[in-house]
């Protein structure tokens, strides 16, 4: 999937030690991993900063681990994430790490003994089977279980890599770019696609395609924050269903044209835990 270039072992104890620094730790190639056309962006620039600045006026700047991560350990992570809360797909990790010195006796474990230790995070029978699937392809491919080549890779090259590993996706692959590399990459999953959407920014009703859209769009040092709190803000605010529109912070901007603006109460908790920056 070859894009055009875009103009312009620890406690089980939840962790709360990130740093607020934010590395540049990109490569010197420009990507060029996205799609030509890019859906209804209305002035994309103006409008992203404007959401990432009321985004950060409500949850502040998110805080990143104090080292970088090692790649495959957010692949394998960004896998237990899927179709769960951040809680229980770290239990999972922690789970692995905790109780196998290295991918490499996780890989070969049976699958059913995976999905036992895995199982907190729910979908045990399809994770553990894409998280052997992806050990195995890059073991018969690179002969090793690591990913540290990609340091000195382009984002373009690191996404064909990565999804051409059997279970790897482009959100997983770009959840790698952007925590693991820092990256300037906005992961796309449902909380992110669904607000994108809605504020007016693209008009795309699937998460891939809404990458492409974005990918070379944010602007340099953006990436982190916009995702991060988009995520927050997806769990806080802007739900699938029954949406609490009227205390949104990016109320403002926001072109839903289905917004509930019924009561002046908060209708949801504020949750700000975030797997990947915590593995």
């Amino acid at each position: 999937m070859r894009l055009t270039k875009a103009p312009n072992h620890r406690s089980t104890e939840v962790p709360n030690h990130r740093s607020t620094e934010v590395p540049n730790h990109r490569s010197t190639e420009v990507p060029n991993h996205r799609s030509t056309e890019v859906p209804n962006l209305r002035s994309s620039e103006v409008l992203i900063k404007t959401i990432d600045s009321l985004l950060r006026e409500y949850y502040g700047v998110p805080k990143r681990s104090d080292f970088l991560q090692d790649p495959l350990d957010v692949l394998i992570g960004t896998i237990l994430s899927q179709n769960t809360n951040d809680k229980n797909s770290w239990k999972a990790y922690r789970n692995l790490k905790d109780k196998y010195s290295s991918w490499e006796e996780v890989r070969q474990l049976e699958r059913r003994a995976l999905e036992e230790e895995i199982k907190v995070a729910g979908l045990g029978k399809q994770k553990s089977a894409a998280i052997l699937e992806v050990l195995n392809d890059l073991f018969e491919k690179k002969g090793t279980l690591n990913l540290d080549h990609a340091h000195s890779m382009g984002d373009s090259e690191i996404l064909d890599e990565l999804t051409s590993y059997k279970g790897v996706g482009v959100k997983t692959a770009s959840c790698v770019l952007l925590f693991s590399l820092r990256r300037n990459v906005c992961p796309v999953d449902t909380h992110v696609n669904r607000i994108v959407n809605r504020v007016g920014l693209v008009t795309s009703n699937q998460p891939e395609k809404t990458f492409k859209s974005l990918f070379g769009q944010i602007p340099e040092g953006l990436a982190h924050s916009f995702h991060s709190n988009l995520i927050l803000l997806g769990r806080e605010f802007c739900k699938p269903t029954n949406p609490d529109c009227s205390n949104c912070p990016l109320l403002p901007v926001c072109e839903f044209k289905e917004k509930n603006l019924s009561g002046d109460e908060k209708k949801y908790p504020h949750n700000n835990f975030l797997l990947l920056d915590n593995l």
